[in-house]
C-alpha cells in the first residue's frame, strides 16, 4: 500500500464531533435545573448530537477510503475482504465487547443482548420492550452497528468497482450510487412518498411507530447513513488523486467550508424573518456532511480552518474519541454529580459552567484510560495474529465515535 499522510486536522473534527455527542447528553444531566424549565435557547445550543453523528460517519468514508482504497481488490478481492474486515474488527469490535460486558445484565441476557454483541441491531427495524436501538439499555452502540454496516457497502463497492473499471463499465456502479443517492434525498424531500414505503417495512421484533420508522431509517440505519459516507469517501479519492485544482492557492476551497458553516448555523438557529425549514432535521444531517467534506478537502491544504483543528488539544480528543462515546454515559454516573430539581435562573449558569467542565474532566479522565488500556493493547495483538497485517502507514485516524464509530 501507498504511504499516506496524516491529516492531524481530521482528528481534531473527529474531537469535535466526540464533545458535540457528549455535551448534548451532558447538558441535560449536569444542569443545575430541571431541563424542561431551561430557555429555548439554550436547549438550541446544546442540541449538537446530530452534528457530531453526521461527522463521524462522513469523516468514517473518508478514513476507510483513505487508508484502504488501494488493497488489491481487484486481484485478490477475498483476501482483501479478509483482511479488511479483521483490520475493522480489531479497531472498533474490542472495546464494544467491553462495553457490552459492562452493560449486560446476564441474568436476563437475550436476543436483543445477542444482536448488540454481533452489531447488526441497526440493519433491520428492531424494537425490543418499547425501545429501538438508540432508546434501549445499550444506546450509543448503535452507532458502531452502521459503521459494521458501512464496512460492507464499502467492500462490495470497491470489489465491483475493480471489477467493472476492468471492463471499462464503471460508470454502472457511479450511476447505480447517484440513483440510490437521489433516490434517499428524494424521500427526504417528498415527504408524501415516505408513508407508503415506511408503512410496508418489515418489522420483526415488536411493531414501530411511524415515528420510530422514520428515524431508523433516516437515521440510526446504514441504509441513509451510507449517503454521508460517500461524501466522505469522495473527498478521500480527491485528496489522494490531487486534481489541479485542489492546491493551498485555491481561494475558494478556504472560503466554502466557511460558507457551508454559516449555512449550517441558518439551518440550525432558524432565527431569521420568514425561514421555515420543513426538514430541519434532515438538512442538518445533509449540510454537516458536505460541509464536513468541504473540511475534509481543505484539511491537507493548512489555511485557518485546518491549523485550528489542529490544535494539539482537540487532537489528543480526536485520538481517544471512540473511547469517549462509548463510555462518557458511564462516566456521567460516577462523576458524583446529580440532576438538581429547580426551575432555571440566568444567576445558575456559571454554576452550570462549572458541572459541566466537571463532568467533562471526568469523561476524558475515563476515555484516556480505555484508549491506553483497551484500544491500543487489543488492536495491536488482535493485528499482530491477524490475516496478513498490513504494515503500519501512518497513526489511522481511528472512525467512528472515534466514535463510531
Amino acid at each position: 500500500m501507498a504511504r499516506r499522510a496524516e491529516i492531524p486536522a481530521l482528528t481534531g473534527l473527529r474531537g469535535i464531533a466526540a464533545l458535540c455527542i457528549v455535551l448534548n447528553h451532558y447538558a441535560a444531566n449536569f444542569a443545575p435545573f430541571a431541563w424542561d424549565t431551561a430557555p429555548p435557547w439554550l436547549m438550541t445550543v446544546f442540541s449538537t448530537s446530530g452534528f457530531g453523528m453526521t461527522l463521524f460517519f462522513t469523516l468514517s468514508g473518508f478514513v476507510i477510503t483513505y487508508n484502504y482504497f488501494d488493497f488489491p481488490w481487484a486481484d485478490a478481492p477475498l483476501r482483501s475482504l479478509v483482511r479488511f474486515g479483521w483490520l475493522r474488527f480489531s479497531r472498533l469490535y474490542p472495546l464494544l465487547f467491553v462495553f457490552m460486558l459492562l452493560r449486560t445484565d446476564w441474568k436476563t441476557f437475550d436476543l436483543w443482548t445477542l444482536l448488540h454483541f454481533a452489531g447488526v441491531e441497526t440493519w433491520l427495524p428492531l424494537k425490543f420492550a418499547g425501545a429501538i436501538p438508540m432508546h434501549g439499555r445499550f444506546n450509543v452502540s448503535w452507532s458502531i452497528s452502521v459503521e459494521f454496516g458501512l464496512y460492507i457497502f464499502f467492500a462490495l463497492a470497491m470489489i465491483a468497482g475493480a471489477f467493472l473499471y476492468r471492463r471499462g463499465k464503471l460508470h454502472w456502479l457511479v450511476g447505480l450510487a447517484g440513483a440510490y443517492a437521489l433516490g434517499m434525498l428524494t424521500l427526504i424531500a417528498w415527504p408524501q412518498a415516505q408513508q407508503p414505503i415506511l408503512s410496508h417495512l418489515p418489522s420483526p421484533m415488536e411493531p414501530l411507530t411511524a415515528n420510530e420508522t422514520w428515524v431508523w431509517l433516516f437515521y440510526q440505519s446504514p441504509y441513509y447513513r451510507v449517503v454521508e459516507f460517500a461524501l466522505g469517501a469522495c473527498a478521500a479519492v480527491l485528496v489522494m488523486r490531487s486534481p489541479p485544482w485542489l492546491r493551498p492557492d485555491a481561494v475558494f476551497l478556504h472560503l466554502l467550508p466557511a460558507a457551508g458553516i454559516a449555512a449550517l448555523f441558518v439551518v440550525h438557529w432558524q432565527h431569521f424573518p420568514g425561514l421555515q425549514i420543513t426538514h430541519r432535521i434532515e438538512a442538518i444531517q445533509l449540510v454537516t456532511a458536505v460541509v464536513c467534506a468541504l473540511v475534509m478537502l481543505t484539511g491537507r491544504l493548512g489555511g485557518w480552518l485546518a491549523t485550528g483543528l489542529s490544535w494539539r488539544p482537540l487532537v489528543l480528543i480526536g485520538e481517544c474519541s471512540y473511547s469517549l462515546y462509548m463510555m462518557f454515559l458511564s462516566a456521567a454516573a460516577i462523576s458524583g454529580i446529580g440532576p438538581i430539581q429547580q426551575p432555571f435562573a440566568l444567576d445558575l449558569l456559571p454554576w452550570y459552567g462549572v458541572r459541566l467542565a466537571w463532568g467533562l474532566l471526568i469523561a476524558l479522565a475515563v476515555a484516556w484510560g480505555f484508549y491506553r488500556v483497551v484500544e491500543r493493547p487489543a488492536q495491536a495483538a488482535l493485528r499482530a495474529i491477524g490475516p496478513q497485517a498490513k504494515p503500519a502507514t501512518f497513526r489511522e485516524m481511528p472512525t467512528l465515535p472515534q466514535a463510531a464509530e
